[in-house]
């Protein structure tokens, strides 16, 4: 049986530096090398979907993929959601295939991102050009605040800034272009 919910804590970050090297100390293992993506998101010309805190996005990273977010719930901290997400096999077709239903692309961004594993729970890092952030989603929300408590995070409220600095001083954090 599928169940297709999404539990997950995101946090804005300003040293993925840090945080990369304490996933290493913990033991963490890459599941997904650092690689970039493309992502459209869709609404309709109304924009219902944003202000019903749904999301309908296409992304490109070693695949195509599809997704619909419905809205969140917090569940001490943690955002619970319906998330329903399938690959597509042409990326350009799924785009025109929205826009023939009537959608448009609200938003398009791009983005690199890292993904590891620790003690079960996925652990994200990603890097915009408008900041970084490391996203946790699990299997539920102890298990997420226990990964959390883990790098360094104590009682959870999704959406924190964190305290630290790009070690280059750039603001950007983790494997930023000053670094590089």
């Amino acid at each position: 049986m599928v169940k297709d919910i999404e539990t997950e804590v995101k946090f804005y970050i300003q040293d993925l530096e840090r945080i990369w090297q304490r996933l290493e100390a913990c033991g963490a293992e890459v599941e997904q090398p650092r690689q970039h993506e493309l992502n459209l998101r869709f609404d309709t010309a109304d924009g219902a979907l944003s202000r019903g805190g749904r999301v309908l996005r296409l992304r490109q990273d070693a695949g195509n993929w599809m997704t619909y977010k419905g809205p969140g719930q917090s569940d001490t901290g943690v955002l619970v959601r319906q998330e329903i997400e399938f690959g597509v096999a042409d990326f350009d077709a799924a785009r025109r295939f929205l826009e023939a239903l009537g959608y448009h692309v609200s938003v398009l961004y791009e983005k690199y991102r890292a993904t590891y594993l620790l003690d079960g729970q996925k652990v994200t890092l990603d890097e915009l050009p408008y900041g970084c952030f490391i996203e946790i989603e699990g299997s539920d929300a102890a298990s997420i605040q226990k990964v959390a408590g883990r790098l360094g995070w104590i009682g959870l409220r999704g959406w924190q800034r964190a305290t630290w600095r790009c070690s280059t001083g750039c603001g950007s954090g983790w494997r930023c272009p000053s670094s590089t």
